[in-house]
């Protein structure tokens, strides 16, 4: 068995290992922001730029990782480390609970290997994964100790809850929920609490002390956050919204190996579960089934974090696998065995083969940005147009995303990146610059280059930063944009920049100020 795991350990870890950059949405933001926290207060330009703020919030843990890794082992590797972290933390987390409710190590919570590479990674959502990791390790905690110790149980719980807290928002509120699920369907099943009649005062006691163990990390949550993020809940209740999260769960960039992985998953596990080979377990399926509904009525956007019903599909997938039993004897652990290897195994090759043509492409790209000066002024923009959940089986149509290569800079040459997201109440750094405009465009969305009009309305503003640098007193302030997918061709004439660094895909041009006599920009 320990050659088994160690094998799909192997198969999990191959395409970060493999990749320098991986290519994934909000990954250099981390990274980035990791670096800016780590090197501020040595003297550095992010001192100007930045201000320090609270590490006492939700969503911050791979902040935490990240900045004591870039000690260590620089920046970049500690992405590459915090990657392999979740990745492997969450399939033996998986494993873990499918071993503690059954007894044994059975093939199917191995099937999670398979979709390890999901769209939540592909976004970037790194402290929601962690916290999906940590979310495995405590309902088998749960679980576990409720079978030896009531009390251990229960403390060890509470210290999870506020543990995922830092991790995600969410994934503390589905620990609850999957808390929730797990007591009551136990209850449902235990021949010892029926009547419930007669034994609802201690169904009563045991719900409430279970519930109990979230309470320190609300009153946490509650007393330093009051006042904080406004919910300002977005609804979208179209059935494309709520079904296509199961049907993206494998979008990392590649459109039809993604589907065609799924699909011979999904029916491999049909097949199976309709010969009755296969069952999953009541009290782990009512889990799985609690999550799905949570997606199916909570709101996409809260507190100013997007996707929020989109990723719990991630969940449902992760918790319904760990809950799969073998019914049919040994021949059908052979059978789950073979076909989780073959699928894994798969899976890997395609994510590998697609990181490493994205990584040639981001290395491409990083070079033109390692030309540029040491603590410049980097404004980010590509001509992809915004895309979100485009279709049943993709996430993209243009991969890899660039919306944030140019926060590399940041890292690779100590550049002021606006979009890196640094923003009060989410992030332990707060950016602070000394433009209004320049904060604005730090506020997002990125700017689109696709048009002239795009690009001319980027100038515009790029413009203005530039005029409200120089009443700030920085005059010497170099001041940079990076555009993905535009060439240095494609810029209009008559506009005041300068040509820095001319690719094949992209161009990062100086804004410099307009000549005399010349009008300013018009957006």
């Amino acid at each position: 068995m320990a050659t088994r795991v160690a094998f799909l350990m192997f198969l999990a870890c191959l395409p970060v290992a493999l990749t320098a950059y991986p290519p994934i949405f909000d990954y250099p933001n981390h990274v980035s922001r990791a670096h800016v926290l780590a090197t501020m207060d040595g003297g550095s330009v992010f001192a100007d730029w930045f201000e320090r703020a609270s590490y006492l919030i939700p969503n911050v843990s791979t902040d935490l990782a990240l900045v004591g890794l870039t000690h260590l082992v620089g920046a970049e590797a500690a992405g590459r480390v915090v990657l392999l972290v979740i990745v492997s933390a969450t399939l033996s987390g998986a494993l873990a609970l499918g071993r503690t409710v059954t007894g044994r190590l059975e093939p199917w919570p191995a099937f999670v290997a398979i979709f390890l590479y999901n769209e939540m990674l592909h976004w970037g959502f790194l402290n929601y994964l962690l916290g999906l990791a940590g979310l495995l390790w405590g309902v088998t905690a749960w679980v576990w100790l409720g079978r030896r110790s009531r009390a251990l149980q229960l403390l060890t719980a509470a210290v999870l809850a506020m543990l995922l807290l830092f991790c995600h928002l969410v994934a503390f509120g589905l620990f609850a929920v999957a808390v929730a699920a797990y007591e009551i369907t136990d209850i449902a099943l235990d021949p010892a609490m029926k009547p419930l009649e007669a034994a609802r005062r201690r169904v009563a006691k045991r719900l409430a002390l279970s519930a109990s163990v979230f309470l320190p990390a609300l009153a946490h949550h509650v007393a330093l956050n009051a006042g904080g993020l406004p919910a300002a809940p977005l609804f979208n209740y179209h059935p494309f919204e709520k079904i296509s999260p199961f049907t993206r769960l494998l979008s990392s960039g590649a459109p039809v190996t993604d589907a065609a992985v799924l699909i011979a998953t999904l029916a491999v596990l049909g097949v199976l579960w309709r010969r009755g080979t296969i069952r999953v377990e009541p009290r782990l399926g009512a889990i799985a089934a609690a999550f799905a509904a949570c997606l199916l009525v909570l709101p996409y956007s809260l507190m100013h974090s997007f996707f929020v019903d989109n990723r719990i599909a991630t969940a449902v997938a992760f918790l319904a696998l760990a809950g799969i039993q073998t019914r049919g004897g040994p021949a059908a652990d052979r059978v789950g065995w073979a076909a989780v290897f073959v699928l894994a195994s798969a899976r890997t090759a395609l994510v590998v083969l697609t990181w490493t043509a994205a990584d040639r492409e981001i290395k491409d790209m990083i070079a033109g940005l390692d030309q540029l000066p040491t603590g410049g002024l980097v404004i980010s923009a590509t001509a992809a147009p915004f895309e979100y959940g485009t279709g049943w089986f993709y996430t993209r149509t243009i991969n890899p995303p660039h919306e944030h290569t140019a926060s590399w800079a940041t890292v690779r040459r100590d550049a002021i990146v606006p979009a890196m997201f640094a923003k009060a109440g989410q992030n332990p750094v707060v950016f602070s610059p000394p433009s209004a405009m320049l904060k604005a465009i730090s506020l997002g969305p990125i700017h689109r280059t696709s048009s002239s009009a795009g690009q001319r309305a980027l100038l515009f503003r790029a413009a203005k930063v530039r005029a409200e640098l120089d009443q700030a007193g920085l005059p010497g302030q170099s001041l940079y944009v990076a555009a993905f997918g535009t060439t240095c061709k494609e810029w209009p004439s008559g506009l005041p920049l300068r040509p820095a660094v001319c690719g094949g895909a992209y161009s990062i041009v100086e804004v410099t100020r307009p000549r005399q006599g010349r009008s300013p920009v018009q957006p």
